[in-house]
């Protein structure tokens, strides 16, 4: 991406003292979006949120100091999008972990702002999907709006004459002070599959503690779930719709060391919590249908 790139973007689609597009890392292009004290930067490759500050100073999101800009590369932290898969591939190992969406350069499509919030949606070309039979079938569009709060949204159009099968998720990192400082109150009660115990199924009786790796795919989860985090005395309330499951990952220090664009010591500062549908949990959509998957981030500062 050149600076001509950035300058026809922002002579297209910025908006004065709103949105802006400039040259990130590596020569990427990103975007940065402002609403009153509200700052929100994402990456064109993967629709990729890197920055969320609701307010001055406040963070919400982790992002590693070793991640890797590079055309073609996932990074690691902030909002990954997985699509249209989860995970491994379910059929290929050599196909890149959570899709090709993450890796992919999102177009332009609008971007607006008013007294509510600042706007910006994006799409992949089904044409340049990077798989035979990925090609011009599913239209994904993603939507922000930054306000008070951040809302995202992608949408999955099945634009061919037969059925697609497809699994997603937003894969976010949040900011901690601590794993043992936070808990999740809302998964109390709830039945999940444990990744580490080779998925097996069982029942959450507390409000979890993170002390060491841990990788769950909880089942039927509430539209709404709260990150406590009792150093910082804050509460980030997340919202969600579209998924059938709700994953929550921290590697621990001994699967954080193997991955060469992941902090040694990020174990301690990140937390994620991914609304998704995952394993056999996949959506199915008919020719012409649409589907939603969002959240809504929200930051309860101390006062």
């Amino acid at each position: 991406m050149t600076h001509s790139n950035n300058t026809a973007l922002s002579k297209q689609f910025g908006l004065d003292n709103r949105l802006q597009f400039s040259e990130g890392f590596s020569g990427l292009a990103k975007a940065e979006l402002c609403y009153r004290e509200a700052r929100l930067e994402l990456y064109l490759q993967g629709a990729h949120v890197t920055r969320y500050q609701p307010a001055a100073n406040h963070e919400v999101l982790w992002m590693s100091d070793t991640a890797v800009y590079a055309p073609g590369k996932a990074l690691r932290g902030g909002i990954p999008l997985c699509w249209p898969w989860f995970g491994p591939h379910p059929e290929n190992s050599d196909r890149p972990q959570h899709g090709y969406a993450r890796r992919s350069r999102f177009s332009v499509l609008s971007t607006s702002a008013d007294a509510e919030s600042t706007s910006m949606i994006l799409a992949l070309d089904p044409a340049a999907a990077p798989y035979p039979e990925w090609q011009d079938r599913a239209q994904l569009e993603v939507e922000f709006r930054l306000s008070d709060s951040l809302w995202m949204e992608m949408r999955t159009f099945n634009i061919s004459d037969s059925a697609l099968t497809l699994s997603n998720a937003w894969h976010t990192y949040f900011s901690i002070s601590g794993r043992n400082r936070v808990t999740l109150p809302g998964v109390t009660g709830l039945t999940y599959l444990d990744k580490p115990q080779r998925y097996k199924q069982l029942q959450q009786t507390d409000a979890i503690a993170i002390r060491g790796e841990v990788d769950r795919v909880y089942l039927v989860p509430p539209p709404e779930i709260e990150l406590l985090d009792s150093a910082r005395q804050t509460k980030t309330s997340i919202s969600t719709w579209g998924n059938q499951n709700l994953v929550v990952w921290n590697p621990g220090e001994a699967n954080a060391k193997t991955m060469a664009d992941f902090d040694d010591r990020g174990f301690e500062q990140m937390l994620c919590i991914e609304p998704a549908n995952a394993l056999d949990q996949s959506i199915q959509l008919k020719p012409g249908e649409c589907h939603r998957l969002g959240q809504k981030i929200t930051l309860d500062q101390p006062g």
